[in-house]
């Protein structure tokens, strides 16, 4: 067996069942802290019903992750035992995953927005003191949407660059 070869099963298939296990336990709210933004929640705030629909949400766009760290292995195989056919199959399949992917990141944040500007008017509602607070907030939000647009933006590019390249 070709070093290459192995080196892909094991990096693949590893990272494969690491984004499974942390589907996983996100899924039945564990490791929450793991979510960006999450570090400092206590415990008991962690079983908060928030909290764990917040995990199942993280959860669901793991997964197309570790469906695309999975094919990494077949793809390497299907190229060594020159099946072009099931090679081009599973890059169908990582391409379908990225973008199932992608549909549900941007699900995440549309969703998170909303309940964040719902708790934000009960906030001012509440406090009309705290609009400064708010504003502060909604910048940091664009400064994180911006970074993650940039970041599919490059990706998009690179990938359109070895798809024309090859």
């Amino acid at each position: 067996m070709d070093v290459e070869l192995v080196v892909t099963f094991v990096l693949g298939g590893g990272t494969a069942v690491l984004f499974a296990v942390m589907a996983f336990k996100l899924w039945h709210g564990k490791w929450l802290n793991l979510i960006a933004g999450n570090y400092f929640v206590t415990k008991e705030e962690a079983k908060s019903p928030e909290q764990r629909q917040l995990g199942r949400r993280v959860a669901v766009v793991v997964v197309p992750c570790a469906i695309m760290c999975a094919l990494i292995p077949v793809a390497a195989v299907a190229e060594a035992l020159g099946l072009q056919a099931v090679q081009l199959a599973t890059y169908v399949l990582v391409g379908i995953s990225a973008v199932v992917m992608v549909a549900l990141i941007v699900r995440l944040f549309v969703v998170g927005h909303r309940e964040q500007r719902a708790a934000e008017e009960r906030l001012l509602a509440q406090d009309p003191s705290q609009e400064d607070n708010v504003r502060l907030n909604h910048l940091q939000t664009r400064v994180i949407y911006g970074f993650l647009a940039f970041m599919l933006i490059v990706y998009l590019a690179v990938a359109a660059y070895g798809a024309l390249t090859s």
